[in-house]
């Protein structure tokens, strides 16, 4: 695409057509010289324009993080050991971005912080004291929104004040309570069974606060016999646990947000068929949690009414994210009747290995095109313009010479 428009704005300027055949008689030493000057020029012009500064237009939060990170390199932080050269360029080819080991026997020495003039992404556990500092930091340790959005118990309580300004016919989130308030009015199980298949008739989950990834035959549920071992673990830690209702879920999706905003969406779960049954099969076998990480790309309206969602949902938050910048992907259900539930978010998503994921990251962060892609366009455009300026001159000098 920018080669060709490269290309013709050379020739159409005087009128000039592509050809399907070529008439000239070849390029000289001077039409070359002049192609290459000319590619060389556009490209570097095409390059400054595709990465020229576009700060959001409405999403205060995150435009006040585009104008901190715009002029400065961007790194990634991850818990992997510095490894070889060939393992890192693997890593910049599949982060857009150079890492950085934050372990502590590679960062420095206990106590120690490495700083960075970066703006630096933590990707990797976020609240733990981490010995990497940026100028500008992602997914840092810190005591906001961030681990309340981690925490499933927190998650539910945050999002049940934001459903009380969603407009009517919107829901947040299917219904959430913390298992040590649910038990605070049963001793055993088996009561508590009992009023919840009245309650709750649809089915019910009981999940961890700090884990995902997790289909419904791994948590306990309604259906979970009170011999099952997992019972000992929920009665002897409640707080560990929360108790949510189970919906008919259709279909699974991961939206990737920063500052609430969001940028993608991708499969959760791979749609029923073959290739989920395969790669469920995958995935389980490398102990990856079955059926996660598919990394499929959603496409069209679906992605569009994906991201409309989570953008409702989350406006309301908007104000927490200004003192803690964030990358954030929420799981969302589709029910059979075509509405979304929030069902939970990850600080750091696996999805981030996405190459694409990856760098559309940054260009959010930074509210520039990636320097990646806006290589590649300048690149094709300095050829499409150096080919014209070359055919260009090589037409008017055949044309003296006749």
């Amino acid at each position: 695409m920018y080669y060709l428009a490269g290309k013709q704005a050379c020739l159409v300027q005087l009128g000039i057509k592509l050809a399907a055949a070529d008439t000239s008689d070849g390029w000289s030493a001077a039409d070359y010289a002049l192609g290459a000057g000319t590619a060389a020029l556009g490209g570097a012009g095409m390059y400054k324009y595709l990465r020229r500064f576009k700060p959001h237009a409405s999403n205060e939060a995150l435009r006040a993080l585009q104008e901190q990170a715009k002029d400065l390199p961007f790194e990634v932080a991850t818990h992997a050991p510095t490894g070889s050269t060939l393992g890192r360029l693997v890593r910049r080819g599949l982060y857009g971005a150079p890492d950085i080991s934050d372990a502590v026997d590679e960062a420095g020495r206990a106590g120690h912080v490495l700083k960075r003039d970066a703006t630096v992404l933590h990707h990797g556990s976020p609240f733990s004291q981490l010995p990497v500092e940026g100028k500008v930091d992602i997914n840092a340790p810190v005591q906001g929104v961030a681990p309340a959005l981690a925490d499933k118990a927190s998650f539910g309580r945050l999002f049940e004040q934001v459903q009380e300004q969603l407009p009517e016919g919107v829901k947040a989130i299917p219904t959430t309570q913390p298992m040590d308030a649910v038990l605070g009015h049963f001793k055993h199980p088996e009561p508590m069974q009992a009023h919840l298949k009245e309650t709750l008739p649809g089915g019910w989950l009981i999940k961890p606060t700090d884990e995902s990834l997790g289909d419904v035959s791994s948590f306990v549920n309604e259906s979970t016999p009170l011999t099952d071992t997992r019972w000992n673990h929920v009665m002897k830690n409640p707080g560990g646990f929360i108790l949510q209702e189970k919906i008919p879920l259709k279909n699974e999706y991961r939206v990737h947000t920063v500052q609430g905003e969001p940028f993608t969406a991708t499969h959760r779960r791979l749609p029923e068929g073959g290739m989920r049954n395969a790669w469920n099969k995958i995935t389980k076998a490398l102990g990856a949690g079955e059926g996660g990480f598919a990394n499929m790309p959603v496409t069209g309206d679906k992605r569009q009414a994906l991201q409309d969602y989570v953008a409702q949902v989350n406006k309301p938050l908007h104000p927490m994210y200004g003192d803690a910048p964030m990358h954030q992907a929420f799981d969302v259900g589709e029910l059979d009747d075509g509405t979304f539930r929030l069902i939970e978010s990850n600080p750091t998503p696996g999805t981030y290995n996405n190459p694409a994921t990856s760098r559309k990251l940054q260009e959010m962060v930074t509210g520039r095109m990636h320097q990646d892609k806006a290589g590649l366009g300048a690149a094709a455009a300095g050829l499409g313009l150096g080919a014209g300026a070359g055919e260009l001159s090589s037409q008017l000098r055949n044309r003296e010479d006749s």
